[in-house]
């Protein structure tokens, strides 16, 4: 009787375990996450939906765009949706805010998590968003 219950515990702990760290990032530079995007843009998050899907649940950021510091192409939307998985790699952007928010094009829709370059644009250094609104950021 008590090699189940060790084995169940055992398998509920590394579950706890995964879920805690389930999101590992490499530990890299800003510049470097900056490189390894292929969108960046300053917005405010307006509205958060989750996507219940059993394949892929994800959660979708509804943004306005105040600027784009856009690599691969020029214009954007005033109002997009970012999609990121729902675990431990969520940003988790918050409704009302303004952030720095990078990421990935995938099959024509926008990514992002948190190994990305996601930040509150108020927390920003004053050198950084001098580099982005000039465009000088780019040190790839």
């Amino acid at each position: 009787m008590k090699t189940p219950i060790v084995t169940l515990f055992g398998l509920l702990l590394i579950n706890f375990v995964s879920e805690a760290y389930g999101c590992v990032c490499p530990k890299i530079s800003k510049y470097e996450h900056w490189c390894d995007a292929e969108f960046a843009l300053r917005g405010t998050v307006i509205m958060v939906i989750r996507k219940k899907d059993c394949g892929n649940p994800e959660v979708m950021y509804k943004v306005e765009v105040k600027d784009n510091f856009f690599k691969l192409q020029k214009k954007m939307n005033k109002i997009i949706k970012i999609r990121s998985p729902v675990n431990s790699c969520d940003p988790r952007l918050e409704i009302g805010s303004e952030y720095l928010i990078s990421g990935k094009l995938r099959g024509g829709f926008y990514y992002t998590d948190n190994c990305l370059f996601n930040q509150k644009w108020q927390t920003l250094s004053k050198d950084d968003k001098r580099e982005f609104e000039r465009g000088t950021f780019n040190q790839c």
